[in-house]
């Protein structure tokens, strides 16, 4: 059999059914804003001609961006059971094992192979100066850098950036639909479902390599994350009372964040009506989509440390 046909022809079925979840979600655009924004919601012209949607009120009786709860939560616990079971155990012996150096290495090398990818979106979103500084990191970090082990576009002063075909969507204005967790990727929307497949057709020179190579690599990455935020995670843990909703909310605002940055509106004007709890600890590159908390964020006591608002970006792009 093979494998590299099979492949290119999922790799084909998966724009297809992205499309046809875009379309249909564009299509109930109009009655998604009704039935989650009742009567209060506000919109503010983007620079790009699209629309920003602005926190409702809370409102008891609403679901708000999470209308599928009961199913998310199912795939939430799944996660959590395979994180707590799996991944966490792996990592705490990766950790052991291997020394931090070997950690950034990985991690460098897995920029650099995501690299083209975060180049395409920095156009699709009219982003030049990003575009023009992705060009030069995917440049020296693949010639100087070793193939990417060593980070030298940082020692010469140019920054990383991040973009993600979820956000490119956003960032033309396509609504985000409701909140849904994937199973072992985590936090997304259904917008940002859709983007994972572009997303995973950017990364198209991934199906050249064998299947086992494939997974290697990427978990490797994720085991070496993890196993760098063991404490980060636990804490987080312990200190939310809903760990769901803490997640949840925290993807969401994040992501509202890096798309409203991405249309050149201010963290500060675009959350001054927010619960940001952690606020004051995002860092200058937050994690992906643009809608709104359901109110609920009240649930989850605590401010998210620097690592949580990555995962919960990192697993849910």
């Amino acid at each position: 059999m093979d494998f590299r046909r099979v492949r290119a022809t999922g790799t084909v079925a998966a724009w297809l059914l992205g499309l046809g979840l875009l379309l249909v979600l564009a299509s109930s655009s109009l009655a998604a804003e009704k039935q989650w924004s009742p009567g209060d919601s506000s919109i503010a012209a983007s620079p790009a001609g699209a629309v920003e949607e602005v926190a409702p009120a809370a409102s008891s009786g609403e679901k708000g961006p999470d209308p599928w709860q009961k199913m998310n939560r199912a795939i939430f616990d799944f996660n959590e059971f395979a994180d707590v079971y799996v991944l966490a155990p792996t990592a705490r012996g990766w950790a052991f094992i291997t020394p931090h150096f070997f950690h950034v290495a990985i991690r460098n090398f897995n920029d650099l192979i995501l690299m083209p990818t975060i180049l395409f979106n920095d156009v699709l979103q009219l982003e030049g100066e990003h575009a023009m500084q992705d060009l030069g990191r995917l440049m020296f970090n693949a010639s100087f850098g070793l193939l990417g082990l060593i980070d030298v576009a940082t020692y010469m002063g140019i920054p990383q950036n991040d973009a993600d075909f979820g956000e490119t969507l956003g960032y033309w204005g396509v609504p985000s639909g409701p909140y849904l967790v994937l199973p072992l990727f985590g936090p997304s929307t259904v917008r940002g479902g859709v983007g994972r497949l572009g997303d995973g057709a950017g990364t198209f020179y991934f199906s050249y390599l064998p299947i086992w190579a494939t997974f290697l690599v990427r978990g490797v990455d994720i085991i070496s994350w993890r196993s760098e935020h063991l404490e980060d995670v636990d804490l987080s843990r312990r200190e939310s009372l809903d760990y769901y909703v803490f997640m949840r909310d925290a993807y969401l605002q994040l992501r509202r964040v890096k798309i409203d940055e991405a249309r050149g509106i201010s963290t500060q004007t675009s959350l001054e009506d927010d619960d940001l709890y952690f606020y004051d600890e995002f860092d200058d590159e937050p994690e992906e989509d643009d809608l709104e908390t359901d109110g609920q964020g009240s649930e989850s006591r605590g401010e998210l440390s620097p690592a949580a608002s990555e995962s919960a970006g990192k697993h849910g792009s």
